[in-house]
């Protein structure tokens, strides 16, 4: 008889557990999750209206393409800007950042309203790998002669037919807790993250350029 019973209870408990599962996997949540879009390296690719990291943003018109990625030693990288490590204690930025990540991209506009209205934040961007992101650091767009056309701005708007080509950069942490070994950085495929609903689009990096890294 118990045996009888544990067995009933049992067969509830699978079809209790099914139904549940049927019942998530067609649930109308579904149609509301973001759909995740990867774009090939070089591909242009329209920003268009949906939410960043920062917001909701309406960007339709504005187009970005990846032409470079390389990896620079933060030290010897604040070199030719003529500042010291001592730059990032100023800026509030770790001393485990040991490595920066540039990536260069293309932006340009064309659209049929005023591209003014329409302002590109570049500090929405991120780069993401399988268990890890890296945040834009406006704090190194600071630095004068780096994007000298952006004259230490992380916004900005284009004229309609216009582009601009602007280098992103993203600190590596190499040393703390949470650290990202270059090596599993580099094989790990990174890519930029440029809006994140109704559609997760991410960006191929292409092959990482080692700048002087060892």
């Amino acid at each position: 008889m118990r045996k009888s019973v544990a067995a009933l209870l049992c067969i509830l408990t699978l079809s209790l557990y099914g139904a549940r599962a049927y019942i998530v996997n067609h649930s109308y949540v579904i149609d509301f999750l973001p759909k995740n879009s990867v774009c090939e390296f070089g591909e242009r690719v329209e920003m268009a209206d949906g939410y960043y990291n920062n917001g909701r943003m309406d960007l339709s018109g504005y187009y970005i393409e990846i032409i470079d990625t390389q990896i620079v030693q933060m030290e010897s990288f604040l070199a030719v800007h003529e500042m010291t490590k001592e730059f990032l204690d100023m800026v509030g930025l770790s001393q485990s950042n040991q490595y920066l990540c540039i990536v260069t991209a293309v932006f340009d506009y064309k659209g049929t309203s005023n591209p003014i209205e329409k302002i590109i934040d570049l500090t929405s961007l991120m780069l993401v790998g399988p268990d890890y992101y890296l945040d834009y650091s406006y704090e190194v767009n600071w630095l004068e002669g780096f994007n000298p056309m952006l004259q230490g701005n992380s916004q900005f708007t284009i004229r309609n037919n216009a582009s601009i080509e602007i280098e992103l950069p993203f600190p590596i942490d190499t040393q703390s807790l949470n650290a990202v070994p270059i090596n599993y950085f580099i094989k790990s495929e990174p890519k930029l993250l440029i809006s994140t609903y109704p559609e997760e689009i991410y960006l191929e990096l292409g092959e990482i350029y080692l700048n002087g890294v060892t």
